[in-house]
């Protein structure tokens, strides 16, 4: 071992920096006209360029990062112009603090219940509902698509679409199925925890109609897998096979495969291969299979 640093000791003083053919700064790659940093012989010392350096700051670039090419203009090192005294105890400007909530916030009165929904066949129609929103390009714009479903039957018994996705998308759609009366007295109404099915506005409306709010678990999915399967029936079985120009040419095509295709043609696997709408007559009794037109109550032409 001791042969071995010695060894190395010889090497390193054969090379060391003092017998190179370079001399003053140059070692450090600066030119030996040029003061080093930190010298107390600094021949650029201004105070009027210092202070209209800092004025600049002053006016609109307050952060540290603005000092350095204002004070490389004037030929002032950085911290002599952020030291200027009109600015000495004043912090620089900086971003706006950013955080993620944690969870959604939701008026204290109207809490919605975490995981009320712990089924997804329950025996009695009307009673456990789910909802969800999907996204929808048109040549327009954007297309929001806010669905409710009876998890008993399958059927979507409210939807709602707008070109946003605020507050009153979500409650129009829950206000649908409340009116067709596909909504019990005390129903669950399960959701994600987005900002519009937390908000005070649903939490009024659920209140109003009495409806219990219900949410799943911060990241996961599954508790809401209801309405994101039909969100994928459609788009594949419908929304990918066409293009839509127009907004009023996507709603029309999305009313169309609900109402028409989804709820009383599609069979559907989980209640037996049998359309929803079938199946939610089979529950309520009030409901007729077949869609229902103004002009089949009046008489046929002779």
């Amino acid at each position: 071992m001791a042969d071995l640093i010695s060894a190395h000791t010889g090497r390193r003083a054969l090379y060391s920096v003092a017998s190179l053919p370079i001399t003053g700064c140059n070692r450090f790659g600066m030119r030996a006209s040029t003061p080093a940093f930190g010298s107390h012989e600094d021949y650029r010392f201004n105070p009027q360029t210092i202070a209209g350096l800092g004025q600049r700051l002053e006016d609109g670039h307050g952060g540290d990062t603005g000092a350095t090419p204002f004070s490389h203009q004037g030929g002032q090192g950085w911290q002599r112009v952020k030291c200027w005294p009109p600015r000495r105890g004043r912090a620089g400007a900086a971003g706006r603090v950013w955080r993620r909530l944690s969870g959604p916030r939701w008026a204290a009165s109207y809490e919605p219940h975490p995981n009320a929904n712990r089924q997804f066949c329950p025996p009695v129609a009307t009673t456990v509902l789910v909802g969800d929103i999907t996204y929808l390009k048109t040549g327009e714009g954007w297309l929001y698509l806010a669905t409710v479903i009876d998890l008993t039957t399958r059927m979507v018994v409210g939807w709602a679409m707008a070109d946003h996705m605020r507050a009153s998308l979500v409650v129009e759609a829950l206000r649908m199925a409340h009116k067709a009366g596909y909504v019990a007295g005390n129903a669950i109404f399960h959701s994600d925890r987005g900002a519009q099915y937390t908000s005070k506005e649903m939490a009024l409306a659920a209140h109003a109609m009495d409806v219990r709010l219900s949410c799943g678990q911060t990241g996961v999915c599954w508790d809401n897998a209801v309405a994101e399967s039909f969100f994928a029936t459609l788009k594949n079985e419908m929304y990918y096979q066409h293009t839509f120009p127009t907004r009023a040419k996507a709603r029309l095509e999305v009313a169309t495969f609900i109402e028409v295709y989804y709820n009383r043609t599609r069979p559907h696997s989980t209640i037996g291969y049998r359309t929803p709408a079938q199946s939610m007559a089979e529950h309520t009794f009030h409901l007729p299979v077949e869609p229902r037109t103004g002009d089949q109550d009046l008489p046929l032409a002779a």
